[in-house]
């Protein structure tokens, strides 16, 4: 075989690849796209409803009580979730050993991060308003239950 035979069937391998590469690539910013444009679009759709709903003070305890549930567990996921997903894409034998340590610190974490929302629920903000604590606690179950997927 010449070298300029070699070539030719080189570069049409290279090119037969980078076309599946930028197909896969496409496709898969597609879906991500679509997920993202769906959740967003259903949360904004969401927010005005519930602001229709419920009366100014009320929305405002709502989001209050949100907005204390995200802060505080995207402060007690730690970067647990990065690490995984860093590590175990390099290194894939040691799954079980990863997957065991991570459930146990973020269930160790989520304790942590319901007392937390208790000494939250203590404070002022929320003195004699109890519906509020309870979607509080309800908001914080779900963002903990969220993270350990």
């Amino acid at each position: 075989m010449s070298l300029e035979l070699i070539k030719n069937r080189f570069l049409k391998r290279w090119e037969r690849i980078h076309k599946a590469i930028d197909k896969t690539i496409l496709f898969n910013s597609f879906w991500l796209f679509l997920g993202e444009g769906t959740s967003k679009g259903a949360m904004f759709l969401a927010t005005i409803l519930l602001i229709r709903y419920l009366s100014p003070t009320e929305y405002g305890y709502f989001s209050l009580a949100n907005s204390l549930a995200v802060t505080t567990g995207m402060v007690i996921d730690f970067g647990l979730s990065t690490i995984v997903t860093r590590d175990l894409s390099g290194n894939l034998e040691n799954t079980q050993k990863y997957l065991s340590n991570i459930l146990t610190l973020k269930l160790l974490l989520g304790i942590f991060y319901l007392l937390l929302i208790g000494i939250i629920e203590l404070s002022p903000l929320f003195n004699g308003h109890d519906q509020w604590t309870w979607l509080l606690y309800l908001l914080a179950l779900f963002i903990w239950l969220q993270d350990l997927t």
